[in-house]
This record gives C-alpha cells, structure tokens and sequence, in this order.
C-alpha cells in the first residue's frame, strides 16, 4: 500500500456518503430537486425540461453506485500516488543550488561572509569554489560559471573581448581591498615613491643610494594568471606589462615563503592577506595624487585606503552571467554580500574596505 493509503481511503468513504446523498436528492423521474439558502425549493417539470427537450438518463438505482465509487476512487488512487513523486522547484533569490567561483587570493578571507550567508539562507546550497583570477574570469566568459567573486578589474584582452560581446555582465562592488609590497622585517627601507616602483617594476633604473640598497630587489607575484599580477599591470602600470625581473610563484602562500627565504625580495599581495601576518612589513608608498597634490608615505591601513590616501586600491567585485532576477541564486548571493550589514562588517573586520557602509573615522593627531 502506498504511504498514507488508509487515512487518505478514510477521506474517501466519506466522499462515498456524500454521493449517496446527493443520489438521494433525485426525484422519482430523474431530475434533480435543488434547494438554496436563498431560493425556494424547485422541482423541474418532467414535461419541460430546464434544458429544453433532451432526454435526461434513467435514475440511477444503489446497484450503480459501488461500481461508480469503486472506480472512483481507483482512478483517485492512482491519481494520489502520481503526486506522491517531488515536484520541482523553481530557483529564488533564497533557494536553489550554484556554484560560485571565488578568486583564490580572497578566498579565505570570503569564508566569513560564506558562513553568514549558508546560516540565514537553509534552502540554498552555495558552494564557493577558488580559483585563480584569470581562470574565474575565462568561465565567466564562456558561460560556464554563474557568477564570480574577483579581486581586480577587467585585464585588457578582456576588455575587448567584453567590446564583442556587446553587454556588460551584472556585477557590484562589494569591498575595497588593496595591492602591497611586502618585506621582511630587516629590508633596508620602510618607504619607496610610487615613481620607484613604476621604475622597478618596469625595469628601469632606480637611484638605490636613497633606499639604502645595494642591489636592485626582485619582485615575488603569484602567477601571471594571479589577481595580484593583474592588479600590477592594472592598477600600478596601467595597462603596460612589467618587465622587471620577477619571481612567479603558485600561490600567496609559496610567495610568502619565497620572501621570507631571502632577504632583499619585495613580494607583492593584498592588505586582507598581510594585515596580520606580523612575519613582514608592508612598504608606505607615497605618491602624487589626481589633483596634483603630494601625498606623503602613510602606514598600509584600511583607513588611509578609505580616505585616497594610499595609491593602489583594489576593487572586489561579484559578477554574474545572467541577468539579476528575483528567480535567480547568484542574485541572491550578490545582495547578501553587498546589502547585509554582517556581510559587509566581515570585510571590515579583514582589515578591508566595505563597499556599502557607512565608516566613520576617528583621526587621532
């Protein structure tokens, strides 16, 4: 017997009573005697039909009735038991299953908000996936990933392809993160201008007196496919490739090693993935800023980031492939991260700056 076949046959017996019932209200010739709240009873003429001259069937006797009900109810049965099979839902903003790809060089720092989101949304199954930028970036435009969480700007190449295209892909910006160079602790010097490192990372040639260096330092990046390479060609070279000489590694992780084995190597990452890592320092840049005026090497922090006041901010961004729609999962994901103000606080609390808040300063002198 299928599941809840008695009380559903329970249901049906009273139907069963209430057929008869409705037999029993039939007059002797055939013809229903109808009664309302509203209306007095009326018994149709057997000589004038309601619907004009139609023969109306033979009265039904009790021998008719089991048979009828017995195949009812069959009939309802098999119909009962085809709905027993799972209906299928339709994605929500709040339900539904994707796949995020997540750029691996702010991938952990993304699991906090990922937390968030699984505990106030049970019906949706998200799984954040890390790859490396350019990878997120090529599935995006194949199709293939139905949205991405990027550390970094579109490169050139994808520039033009977004030309042929024809259409942006949605996004928003949900945090501010920024590229740093960093050290060990005993690098000669604690600052360089941004001229220098346009010069070193182009390079050219560097007064190395100043800085107290005796050799030109070799610069360690996760590889060309990297959000961090492609944020110096973005934002510190703006659009030119380096020529420097460089050390390319797998990860941040294999960069940080790689400066920690050798002295005079400037490694290049993010603030949410050096803002705690006391084994380093990370370089003040100065620079000059868009109007002109001159701004003096400031500590690498979240608040001068905020305020322009360091040169080389990183935007993150959420993409999707499709349009924003109230039936899709990815949009849900993208206004969770940049509306909910936990959300937005887990970027806060990474030592980056969130997209959508209100951030107040308190500047000591």
């Amino acid at each position: 017997m299928p599941p809840g076949f008695w009380s559903f046959l329970r249901e049906w017996q009273f139907l069963a009573a209430f057929l008869l019932l409705i037999d029993s209200m039939k007059t002797s010739n055939g013809y229903w005697v109808h009664s309302s709240c509203c209306m007095a009873p009326t018994e149709y003429s057997p000589i004038a039909p309601p619907f004009g001259d139609i023969k109306m069937p033979p009265k039904k006797t009790m021998r008719n009735i089991p048979l009828t009900l017995s195949a009812f109810v069959v009939l309802v049965l098999a119909t009962s038991c085809s709905n027993d099979a799972p209906k299928e839902e339709h994605e929500t903003v709040l339900s539904g299953t994707a796949t995020i790809l997540v750029d691996s060089a702010i991938y952990d720092m993304m699991r906090a908000s990922k937390s968030l989101y699984d505990a106030l949304t049970p019906k949706a199954h998200v799984t954040f996936k890390p790859v490396d930028a350019r990878t997120a970036m090529s599935e995006l435009f194949a199709a293939n990933a139905r949205g991405i969480i990027i550390a970094r700007d579109y490169v050139t190449d994808e520039q033009t392809a977004l030309k042929s295209r024809g259409a942006e892909f949605p996004r928003t910006q949900i945090a501010t993160d920024a590229l740093v160079l960093f050290t060990q602790k005993s690098f000669p010097t604690d600052t360089l201008n941004d001229v220098q490192v346009k010069d070193f990372l182009k390079g050219g040639k560097v007064n190395l007196a100043p800085l107290h260096l005796a050799t030109t330092p070799v610069f360690v990046v996760p590889g060309v496919n990297s959000s961090e390479y492609a944020n110096i060609v973005n934002v510190i070279l703006r659009g030119q490739q380096p020529l420097a000489r460089m050390t390319l590694t797998a990860s941040h992780a294999s960069t940080r090693e790689a400066v920690l084995a050798q002295p005079g190597r400037i490694g290049v990452g993010l603030l949410s993935q050096l803002v705690r890592d006391t084994a380093f320092k990370m370089l003040r840049i100065g620079f000059t800023d868009t109007a002109g005026a001159r701004v003096y090497p400031q500590h690498v922090h979240q608040g001068y980031v905020v305020q322009g006041m360091y040169p080389y901010p990183v935007p993150i961004y959420i993409m999707l492939k499709d349009a924003v729609s109230q039936y899709s999962i990815p949009t849900g994901v993208m206004q969770f991260l940049a509306r909910d103000g936990k959300a937005q606080r887990t970027f806060l609390d990474a030592g980056i700056v969130p997209a959508h808040a209100k951030i107040e300063l308190n500047i000591t002198e």
